[in-house]
């Protein structure tokens, strides 16, 4: 999954508050463990998401119309957002990063709680 990060060590807390009130058996939890495990080491060197923006309209080239930035390692975008002329994008440092149409970054907000939406 794009939200497990290496750094966590704490997967058998998140495990039990996903599970409680359900019965699960500790076979279920064990072999739900392993596949986490499984996918962390598919999935590489834990590098950062990708953020991909495409303008739909406009003059510009088609080379021009295409940006992407790569966050750094362990940082997961959890949301993203656009308007006419930007785009934003929440991730699970609670980082609100805010770009312009044509990719360059603008401020970075630190989030003091945990995102629950964007909206542009």
């Amino acid at each position: 999954s794009d939200l497990l990060d290496d750094d966590d060590d704490d997967d058998d807390d998140d495990l039990g508050r996903l599970t409680d009130g359900i019965g699960m058996s500790e076979r279920t939890k064990k072999a739900i463990r392993k596949a986490q495990k499984q996918r962390m080491k598919k999935s590489g060197d834990g590098k950062g998401s990708s953020l991909y923006f495409h303008r739909f309209e406009t003059f510009a080239s088609l080379r021009d119309k295409d940006w992407y930035m790569n966050l750094s390692r362990g940082e997961r975008v959890m949301g993203c957002a656009t308007g006419q002329g930007w785009a934003a994008c929440i991730t699970n440092r609670r980082f609100l990063r805010m770009f312009t149409s044509g990719g360059n970054q603008g401020p970075i907000v630190w989030l003091k709680g945990d995102p629950v939406s964007i909206v542009g």
